[in-house]
């Protein structure tokens, strides 16, 4: 293996290893009932059609990802981006969130 590549390969390993080991922590209690109730939030904003149910869990600064890794920045664009969704697909008959981490940054835990 080229030694760039290996160079590569391991800086690669120490940037994620302490993300790996942060999602394996167990996640408090408190933090995991503010994201399920921001997952059901969700799950009820879709299917009513309300928007600011959805947005109510958002903060001004939030970050919206998609499965895809397209990011939507900032609690106006999410909104925008919501409402053009539900007014294009309508209201959703079932929805159903699964959060499969979480990582924490200082005070901060952000479910995924």
């Amino acid at each position: 293996m080229d030694r760039g590549i290996l160079g590569m390969v391991m800086v690669s390993i120490l940037l994620y290893s302490p993300v790996c080991f942060a999602q394996n922590r167990p996640l408090a209690s408190a933090a995991r009932k503010q994201i399920d109730a921001g997952n059901q939030a969700w799950i009820d904003g879709m299917k009513q059609g309300n928007v600011g149910l959805i947005t109510a869990t958002y903060t001004l600064d939030a970050v919206d990802c998609n499965p895809q890794g397209e990011c939507i920045r900032g609690l106006s664009a999410i909104e925008e981006h919501i409402k053009e969704e539900i007014a294009k697909l309508g209201k959703a008959d079932s929805a159903s969130v699964t959060s499969i981490g979480s990582v924490q940054q200082g005070h901060f835990i952000y479910g995924f």
